[in-house]
């Protein structure tokens, strides 16, 4: 008879199909996108930790995991809000390359454009890392789960999704936010260098185009990137790459 009752961890997902819906209260994003007064009283005390910005760690993984589908007028919104630029970023895949990037550019992106760099490295990079799943707001039983990405096993990463760089709209959201996402560019430009089966798609594409402009910068950034970041480091890629295809510039 057990097997018959839902899983309690599943539970709350029938109670309220709606929750996608914008207006829904459980909807991550009536807590995300502007923490005021009203928000916080829809919400409750219980979850006052969600309420009070919008650089929590559970917002900033849900909006990075909800735009990376589809970058809409909620995701814009976030970016153009949030111009604060001294939080970290708090959810961040392989925070080691992007704080590199960051230093090597000398520039100290806002929570918004850490959006489109989290956005952008969910889309085309899949890193070797755990990742665990965890209820949006734990005190509502239809929250959605959230994905969490652990920053303390990067090892190697491979590229994804880049078939339609031509006409994919976070292509172009991130060649119009190169600063933000320069770990994300190189670490693509990179398996094109080398030959990546998955880089091999982007011959005639806008996007190389805007790489090759930066070849100079971005051989500078390798020179530094490669002996210090796990997931640029040729040993960890896949062993069928052909590493003589490779070559600083």
């Amino acid at each position: 008879m057990a097997k018959n009752y839902p899983k309690i961890i599943d539970f709350g997902a029938g109670i309220n199909p709606q929750v996608e819906s914008p207006l829904n209260p459980a909807n991550p994003l009536t807590y995300c996108l502007f923490p005021t007064l009203n928000s916080q009283f829809i919400h409750g005390s219980s979850s006052s930790g969600l309420l009070y910005d919008t650089n929590n760690a559970s917002c900033t993984n849900f909006m990075a995991e909800r735009c990376k589908t589809q970058w809409d007028g909620f995701c814009d919104a976030y970016q153009m809000i949030n111009v604060d630029t001294y939080w970290p970023n708090t959810a961040s895949v392989d925070s080691q390359a992007f704080e590199l990037a960051q230093f090597f550019l000398q520039n100290k992106p806002s929570v918004g454009d850490s959006l489109v760099r989290n956005t952008v490295y969910r889309r085309f990079i899949v890193p070797s890392t755990p990742i665990s799943y965890e209820p949006f707001d734990p005190t509502v039983a239809s929250s959605p789960k959230v994905a969490i990405y652990s920053n303390t096993k990067i090892s190697s990463s491979h590229l994804q999704n880049l078939e339609h760089a031509g006409t994919d709209p976070l292509v172009h959201k991130m060649m119009e936010n190169p600063k933000v996402s320069f770990d994300v560019m190189a670490r693509i430009y990179l398996g094109w260098l080398r030959k990546e089966p998955q880089a091999l798609v982007l011959q005639g594409t806008p996007l190389l185009a805007y790489l090759q402009q930066y070849n100079d910068l971005f051989q500078r950034f390798y020179e530094v990137a490669l002996p210090r970041l796990p997931s640029f480091e040729w040993d960890r890629v896949e062993p069928h790459w052909d590493r003589t295809a490779f070559c600083l510039l």
